[in-house]
C-alpha cells in the first residue's frame, strides 16, 4: 500500500494591516506571527493606515522580504488614535481587496486604545464590506505608547 500523499496547503491571501498611529511593538509581534502562523505557501501582503489605506508590500510568498518590509515601518505612537480614521483605513483596505477572488484574511495590529471603544454601529459598514469582499478580520491589540 503506497504512503498517503503529503498534506496539501492551499495558498491563502493574508494581509498584515498596521495602524501606524499605534506602537512599534507591532513589529516584533507581526514577525512572530509571520514565523509561527503563516504557511510557506501563503501569500502575504502588508497594508497600513489609518485613514487612506495603502499597500506597503504586494502579495508574495517571500516571507523574508515581508519581514524586511515590516521592520521598515515607521509608527507615530499617537496616545489616543482616532477610531473613525482607523476604521476608515480598514474599510478602504477591504474595498481594495474586494477586487481579488477567493478568501482573504486581514490581521489587524491595532492600538490597544481602540480595542474596547468600538461599538457595533461603527463596525457595521466594515462587517458588511468584509462579507461582500470575502474578507475575514483578526485583531491583535497592541499596547498604547508610553508617555514619559
Amino acid at each position: 500500500m503506497p504512503p498517503p500523499p503529503p498534506p496539501r496547503y492551499e495558498k491563502r491571501l493574508i494581509v498584515l494591516y498596521f495602524d501606524l498611529d499605534g506602537t512599534p511593538d507591532a513589529i516584533e509581534t507581526a514577525i512572530s506571527y509571520l514565523q509561527t502562523q503563516i504557511q510557506p505557501t501563503d501569500l502575504v501582503a502588508i497594508m497600513s493606515g489609518p485613514g487612506d489605506a495603502r499597500a506597503v508590500q504586494d502579495f508574495t510568498a517571500d516571507h523574508a522580504k515581508v519581514t524586511r518590509e515590516i521592520r521598515s515601518l515607521t509608527f507615530r505612537g499617537v496616545k489616543a488614535p482616532a477610531i473613525d480614521r482607523s476604521l476608515d483605513g480598514l474599510l478602504n483596505a477591504t474595498n481594495m481587496l474586494a477586487r481579488l477572488s477567493g478568501k482573504k484574511m486581514v490581521v489587524y495590529f491595532m492600538p490597544l486604545a481602540l480595542s474596547g471603544l468600538v461599538g457595533k454601529e461603527q463596525l457595521q459598514p466594515l462587517i458588511e464590506a468584509g462579507q461582500r469582499a470575502n474578507v475575514a478580520f483578526f485583531g491583535i491589540a497592541m499596547p498604547a505608547p508610553q508617555v514619559i
